[in-house]
């Protein structure tokens, strides 16, 4: 049954379906005075209703193709927004904690930073698609080893400071910098630590 498969799909194929397309429609449209003799008004007496048909059953098929295309793709579009609408709707609804991990993409200033992978937090927010992991790093810290991650870039528009609860750079008085400071996860303090002795 393979070669019948095989078959089918050359058969179903839409460059050897507009190919017949094409060839039917020339032969049944072209003027017979391009062909010497009365050899295409004799071909077409013969075998006109068999080019017709023909014609008809590939231009069919051709429909048939551009439907299914048109409503694949719009299947793909609507799961596509259905998917983003998702992203959106959890993005709004990050807890105290995740707030504090995500803003590090501000405070560190950075595309990609370095999170412990086995941190429940980082991997609820991998979960459901708020953070993307990059790359394995062979580092570790307390918290486990290493990844380097960065945000979902269909969320990157939207993405920004307040989301993760941080206030305006020229509106933040000195004693929320101390708290957003205080509040920075220990294995953050830990990877940067390490990171300044390495550079040094």
């Amino acid at each position: 049954m393979d070669w019948l498969s095989s078959a089918l799909k050359i058969v179903r194929s839409p460059k050897l379906v507009a190919w017949v397309a094409a060839t039917c429609a020339m032969l049944l449209y072209i003027p017979s005075r391009w062909f010497p003799g009365n050899f295409l008004e004799s071909f077409r007496a013969e075998y006109g209703i068999y080019v017709t048909f023909a014609l008809c059953a590939a231009v069919a098929m051709i429909g048939i193709e551009l439907v299914s295309l048109t409503w694949k793709k719009r299947d793909r579009n609507k799961a596509f927004s259905e998917e983003q609408r998702k992203l959106l709707d959890r993005l709004s609804k990050l807890d105290p904690q995740e707030q504090v991990i995500l803003r590090e993409f501000f405070l560190q200033d950075r595309n990609t930073i370095k999170l412990p992978i086995e941190s429940p937090v980082v991997a609820g927010l991998l979960k459901d698609g708020i953070l993307q992991l990059v790359q394995l790093l062979p580092q570790r810290c307390m918290a486990g080893p290493l990844g380097s991650f960065r945000i979902n870039p269909e969320l990157l528009e939207i993405f920004t400071p307040e989301i993760v609860g941080l206030p305006q750079p020229a509106s933040v008085s000195e004693e929320e910098r101390h708290r957003i400071i205080a509040e920075r996860p220990h294995f953050i303090r830990e990877i940067i630590q390490r990171e300044r002795i390495w550079e040094w």
